[in-house]
């Protein structure tokens, strides 16, 4: 993210370290954003879990017990939803509209930050989506396993239960299956 952010400000990386030439702030600030979402540290934005947060850091040591890694876990069910929720498609493609609607009007400003947003919901959305259906597709042949489980091609099982966000898509698929079987009962996470 360093590396991109100097690279839109016209310089390289490289040359800043050689020289020994400072490095703006907003493209630090950005950069250490950017890493702290992409690892699930970053304070969640969700009202919701924004409050759970700060309430299991309220109670340290004692909630450390039972939420160790309060913000890893508020993070993982905001990106969860981001990726695995349908709707986000049509609101992404309501956003976009409304987009075009201001640049038809003028707005350009307005309507490029709209436009991009519906665009991210849109490719979030699309990326959980193919996710969901490529898992989907390995559970339905291979109802044997359990849900957290794959076999390699030379027979080897792994788990995928701690290997986030990889686990989601197939407990999701493992328990709509069952369901379209008849079998909910047996899913068990």
């Amino acid at each position: 993210s360093l590396e991109k952010q100097l690279r839109r400000q016209g310089l390289n990386v490289y040359d800043v370290m050689a020289n020994g030439k400072n490095i703006p702030v907003d493209v630090l600030r950005k950069s250490v954003d950017d890493a702290l979402a992409f690892t699930f540290s970053k304070h969640p934005t969700n009202p919701v879990l924004s409050s759970f947060v700060k309430t299991v850091d309220y109670l340290r040591p004692i909630s450390s017990l039972a939420f160790p890694f309060a913000r890893f876990m508020a993070n993982s069910v905001e990106w969860t939803y981001t990726h695995y929720n349908p709707g986000r498609l049509l609101t992404g493609a309501f956003d976009i509209s409304q987009g075009v609607s201001l640049a038809k009007a003028g707005k350009m400003d307005d309507a490029l930050g709209i436009i991009n947003k519906g665009s991210k919901k849109i490719g979030d959305a699309a990326v959980g989506l193919a996710t969901f259906l490529g898992a989907y597709n390995y559970r339905s042949e291979n109802q044997d396993l359990s849900w957290n489980e794959w076999r390699s091609d030379d027979g080897t099982i792994g788990d995928l239960k701690y290997l986030f966000p990889a686990n989601i898509p197939f407990a999701m698929a493992d328990f709509w299956i069952k369901m379209r079987d008849g079998r909910g009962s047996e899913f068990k996470v």
